[in-house]
């Protein structure tokens, strides 16, 4: 039976689903509940043919079709996750996505596919930030929640100065930065020089008045919230300090997701 599939586990995947979803072609009618294969799930669904692509042999939904199918089916923030991930992984623009809401509008979840695609940023370097960004902005939403601020390091070398992007930056002081494993893989030497520069960053940022607050990418839900409503809550400054510059995300890919989208075209 041809078919193409909606699109595979979610890529966050906090309900652990392990199935991939599957629409039948043509209007045909999938075989009986007790022939599905283990991993399948099969959809009935309106697939019009500018909706496929094919990678590999294997007929798929298309990224703009994959991101509206995954905000009706798998909610808001694995939407917004897919997302920003398809725009740094893809260098996809999101006036595509846009062009393909609008050609679809009053599709099941295309209203919320549109509420997920406005709050869609450049730039966000893995979905765990995007996920975090998500939980603090909808659960404490008096705060101001910014990512990817860049703050200048100097140097031993006076005359040398170079960048550093926080992941996220709260109330324009807490630096909240969501740490991987893999961040810290290699030799002992490794790691040692790892830990050393991040501590220098921290220590030449930090005298500015900022705070830092590092995080695994399990340990973003509610205790993470609670930690940052509490010192939100009992931290005041009487004077931010502002040796950070802000960028907007929001309209167009910032310096460093086009040179990356330079170099991966050589």
């Amino acid at each position: 039976m041809a078919a193409a599939v909606i699109h595979k586990i979610p890529i966050l995947n906090e309900s652990h689903r392990s199935l991939v979803d599957v629409t039948p072609q043509e209007q045909r009618k999938p075989p009986s509940r007790s022939q599905w294969p283990a991993i399948v799930h099969y959809r009935y669904a309106d697939l019009p043919e500018e909706d496929i692509t094919e990678i590999n042999g294997t007929r798929v939904t298309t990224i703009e079709r994959t991101f509206a199918d995954i905000c009706a089916m798998n909610g808001e923030v694995e939407g917004l996750a897919f997302l920003e991930a398809a725009i740094r992984r893809f260098g996809r623009r999101k006036e595509k996505f846009w062009a393909h809401l609008n050609r679809h509008r009053g599709r099941w979840g295309t209203r919320k596919a549109c509420k997920v695609l406005a709050q869609a940023l450049y730039g966000i370097d893995s979905v765990h930030e995007t996920y975090a960004r998500y939980a603090i902005t909808h659960t404490l939403p008096k705060l101001t929640v910014d990512a990817q601020a860049i703050f200048s390091v100097s140097r031993k070398n006076p005359s040398f100065t170079t960048y550093y992007r926080a992941d996220l930056l709260v109330n324009n002081w807490l630096i909240i930065e969501i740490d991987g494993a893999i961040k810290y893989q290699g030799t002992p030497e490794q790691r040692a020089e790892t830990y050393a520069k991040q501590i220098a960053r921290e220590q030449s940022i930090a005298k500015h008045g900022y705070y830092f607050l590092r995080v695994a990418p399990s340990q973003i839900g509610p205790a993470l919230i609670n930690h940052i409503n509490n010192l939100t809550t009992h931290i005041h400054y009487d004077q931010l300090p502002h040796q950070h510059q802000l960028v907007n995300l929001s309209v167009a890919p910032p310096w460093w997701q086009l040179r990356e989208e330079r170099m991966n075209r050589r």
